[in-house]
């Protein structure tokens, strides 16, 4: 039972994350960034309140799946944790081609 605790807090903890950069990074006046430090984002999109949107739905999208596995965990740990593999995995792997067409599409 600890387990399933402890490995829903980390999900909760993640899920949280992505919500607040979606929250406070929908209106700021930077882009959201999907690498830490990316310097030259700034200059190369053209529509940042569009940009911006789609990169919180897309945050939104995945703190969305950390919830759900969050919830998953409590009542059994392999699954929760082979879903956090998968979404670690798998997961970022589709985000990342996600974030490369939203970044296309505003570039």
């Amino acid at each position: 039972m600890l387990a399933g605790i402890v490995l829903c807090g980390s999900c909760l903890l993640c899920a949280l994350v992505f919500f607040f950069m979606t929250v406070f990074g929908e209106k700021y006046s930077e882009p959201i960034n999907f690498w830490s430090g990316d310097a030259t984002l700034k200059s190369r999109i053209k529509d940042l309140p569009c940009y911006n949107a789609d990169m919180s739905v897309l945050y939104r999208v995945w703190a969305a799946a950390w919830l759900i596995i969050a919830l998953i965990s409590l009542f059994s740990v392999a699954i929760g944790f082979a879903l956090v593999l998968a979404n670690v995995s798998v997961g970022v792997y589709t985000i990342h081609r996600f974030y490369k067409r939203i970044l296309r599409k505003y570039s």
